[in-house]
């Protein structure tokens, strides 16, 4: 398995139900989030799991093709029709685009992930949040920050002042990945001080 930086492995390890790891462009963050997928398939063979992303576009540009690039034998097992990757093992990984997040109504999952998240609408959380209400399954959110919607007053600043004690909010900085450009970074730092 790769190596995480230790904020990703933070991410991995989270034991609450609800995770979100919020981090800069190019950070790392969906290549967790794909690993985090892995491991719940794992530990759950026979079992129901639920893959989202904002968009069609970003669910098959990003998130399922990291996916993929770290597990390629998953993908003979995908039909894309059907947004599902039916495994030998009897579980069934639900792909679903957040365009329409009632379209994710009906399932019973044993785990979520969410790449993304903060592109999605409270109506996306919501309506992911009942599919694990049965099974108690946890759900990670992969996000660049974007705004100060849902993910910040209904998730961060409960996590922030304690309010609800199955929430982890896990951050860090593009430049905390080690694969990242510093060069890049320093390029675009002074980039946008010229355009201030």
């Amino acid at each position: 398995m790769n190596q995480f930086h230790p904020k990703q492995q933070a991410a991995f390890d989270f034991t609450t139900q609800f995770c979100a790891a919020v981090a800069g462009v190019q950070s790392g963050k969906t290549f967790v989030g794909a690993h985090w997928a892995l491991k719940k398939i794992a530990e759950f063979p026979k079992q129901s799991g639920i893959i989202v992303a904002p968009t069609y576009k970003i669910l098959q540009q990003a998130t399922m093709k990291k996916f993929f690039d770290i597990a390629p034998s998953y993908r003979q097992f995908y039909k894309e029709q059907k947004g599902e990757i039916n495994l030998p093992s009897g579980a069934t990984i639900f792909i679903r685009s957040a365009d329409n997040p009632l379209g994710i109504e009906g399932i019973t999952a044993f785990w979520v992930w969410l790449d993304e998240g903060g592109q999605c609408s409270e109506l996306t959380w919501t309506v992911l949040r009942s599919r694990v209400s049965m099974t108690g399954g946890q759900i990670f959110i992969t996000t660049t920050p974007y705004n100060m919607g849902w993910l910040y007053k209904g998730f961060y600043l409960p996590w922030k002042e304690g309010r609800d004690k199955n929430l982890s909010f896990i951050t860090w900085q593009s430049t905390d990945n080690p694969y990242f450009s510093k060069e890049f970074f320093e390029a675009e730092r002074a980039r946008l001080r010229a355009e201030e």
